[in-house]
């Protein structure tokens, strides 16, 4: 009986977080709410503008100094005429954004849920589960990778650019399960180089699931293109207040890993802060805990994250 119970309430909990809908940020959860409003508000406008105000409330009926062939009044206290927008209703900017029902109405898709986002960021998001790759190795013997051993399991810790590895969609951070049908869980990083090293050529596989301690935030530029953060060689250290960097829950203390997918690990600062403004908004930001990237990237040296890294869009 006890087993039945449990299957109810989480039958009941399914039922009401089933209907609760996920927003990119912060940002567009708001302009949904404006959405939802200004999608719900004419219908019960219209229906008060069929009827004659003395129906309405017959004591406002040539009172006041109210025109009766003007429906409603803003909350300026200025007429307004049935169908028109309710602009007025809400404030002009949300949460700091400068965005209001006009100027994303053009944007948004009939039924849409929020802003959607471009194609190429369902690249970008960390993927729940695993996926099978298989590789080669390059005229050098090599696929391209390094790997480290983290809290018992093992983790990509750089990808060369242009190597079979980067071609076939694996990334920094990625767990490695298994090589070959071989479990490394539990390996160190030097024995599951080796497995990978005495590996035929081709027909490499391996098992690995998607950045584990990694995190993907989505981001909105303010008017000055900048999203709210101070970064010193890539690592987050103050977060300005009231910006999308702070609404979105962005932290301190993490290393930004990729902008829209693209890695950004060991560019000098004036790089990434560069490649940040040339950037689209809504942007996506990968970051990772301090301690995890220390330990990723101990021994590896910084010329050879700078200029080596894969800096490829991500396509998988």
């Amino acid at each position: 009986m006890s087993r039945i119970y449990e299957l109810v309430i989480l039958s009941l909990v399914w039922t009401l977080f089933s209907d609760m809908s996920l927003y990119p940020s912060l940002e567009e959860l708001k302009v949904q709410h404006i959405i939802d409003s200004q999608s719900n508000g004419p219908s019960n406008a219209q229906s008060d503008c069929q009827r004659p105000m003395s129906q309405i409330n017959p004591t406002l009926s040539g009172n006041c100094n109210m025109d009766n062939n003007i429906s409603s009044y803003n909350i300026g206290g200025r007429p307004v005429t049935c169908g028109s927008t309710i602009s007025g209703i809400f404030p002009q900017s949300g949460m700091g954004c400068g965005v209001n029902s006009m100027s994303i109405a053009p944007f948004i898709p009939s039924g849409a849920l929020c802003l959607p986002l471009p194609a190429p960021f369902d690249c970008v998001d960390i993927k729940p589960g695993v996926r099978l790759v298989t590789l080669c190795k390059n005229e050098f013997g090599k696929v391209g990778i390094q790997l480290k051993e983290i809290q018992k399991g093992i983790f990509v810790s750089f990808v060369e650019g242009f190597s079979p590895a980067a071609l076939g969609g694996v990334r920094f951070g990625d767990q490695v399960l298994e090589i070959n049908d071989i479990l490394v869980t539990g390996c160190s990083g030097t024995r599951s180089m080796e497995i990978l090293k005495s590996s035929t050529p081709n027909n490499i596989k391996l098992v690995l699931r998607d950045r584990p301690f990694e995190r993907v935030i989505t981001v909105h530029k303010d008017s000055l293109g900048a999203i709210g953060v101070h970064v010193r060689n890539g690592l987050i250290k103050a977060i300005v207040k009231d910006s999308s960097a702070a609404r979105n829950g962005l932290l301190t203390n993490h290393q930004i890993i990729e902008i829209n997918g693209q890695n950004v690990v060991g560019l000098k600062d004036k790089d990434l802060l560069q490649l940040m403004e040339e950037s689209k908004t809504p942007m996506k930001v990968t970051i990772i805990p301090k301690t995890f990237y220390d330990k990723l990237t101990r021994s590896l040296p910084t010329g050879q994250l700078r200029l080596q890294m894969d800096r490829s869009l991500p396509f998988v």
